[in-house]
């Protein structure tokens, strides 16, 4: 379109679904890596052999839905881990993920189903949280608490409307901690194609910059400052490929996620 919107896109993604654990617990092992980035392509078996994996060496997991038929699997991934024991627990095996408020939805509907998480929050927090912050709707605020527990770092984008971030309060990691983030102006809009992939690449560039583990205790080490900044240095790189003629812009560059 005219506006850079996508209409239809067509992709055979059948290969990543051909991953198996054994390729997933090789590579660690070749790479021991600190950030793991996995999404919806890929199949259950291989998101559940990453996830068991990179707990066990406190790596930061962050997880891209892909689409609204594939942003499930993470939570048939923790619901299989759950029930074999593998871990004692399912929430915060996955850190961050990264939905759209569509995909949000979907997912907070999947935890409940799976019984991952207890129940959706109280209505009246839901709504004080969307009221004090008009740009969220309901739905997505009771979406987003409802998968608090199980991933304590979400990055929603909402399109021309910007990002809303949900993370752990500074001084109490059990609470959250609900915000929005305006959206950047691009001078023009030629494809948003590679938007979206492009502020998550830029997240996975920024939390590897930090160098930083999650704790013995389950804690993420990053303030609602260190994420909003990341968020707001990722939203540059989104820009450039809204602008660009290519899914994702060849002007990113070290620069522009790393100098003020």
């Amino acid at each position: 379109m005219s506006n850079g919107d996508l209409l239809v896109a067509v992709a055979d993604m059948g290969i990543n679904g051909m991953l198996s654990g054994q390729q997933i617990s090789d590579a660690f092992g070749r790479l021991e890596p600190g950030i793991v980035g996995l999404d919806g392509n890929i199949s259950m078996l291989a998101l559940s052999t990453a996830i068991v994996l990179a707990a066990g060496k406190r790596a930061y997991v962050v997880f891209e839905p892909t689409s609204v038929p594939k942003c499930t699997s993470v939570l048939s991934a923790l619901s299989s881990i759950s029930r074999s024991g593998a871990a004692s627990s399912a929430n915060g095996l996955v850190q961050i993920i990264t939905p759209n408020a569509l995909e949000l939805q979907e997912m907070a509907k999947a935890a409940l189903e799976l019984a991952l998480v207890e129940s959706a929050p109280p209505a009246r927090i839901v709504s004080e949280i969307a009221n004090s912050r008009c740009q969220l709707s309901v739905e997505t605020v009771r979406a987003a608490l409802t998968l608090f527990p199980l991933f304590p770092i979400q990055i929603i984008k909402l399109g021309e409307m910007g990002v809303a971030v949900v993370s752990p309060q500074l001084h109490d990691q059990s609470q959250p901690m609900v915000r929005h983030i305006g959206p950047l102006k691009p001078k023009q809009i030629v494809n948003s194609n590679g938007a979206g992939d492009s502020l998550v690449g830029a997240m996975l560039a920024l939390l590897h910059s930090k160098q930083i583990a999650v704790s013995p205790a389950g804690h993420i080490g990053l303030s609602p400052g260190d994420i909003d900044d990341m968020v707001l240095r990722a939203q540059r790189a989104s820009i450039l490929s809204l602008e660009s003629p290519l899914a994702i812009s060849d002007k990113l560059t070290h620069h522009i996620l790393y100098d003020d």
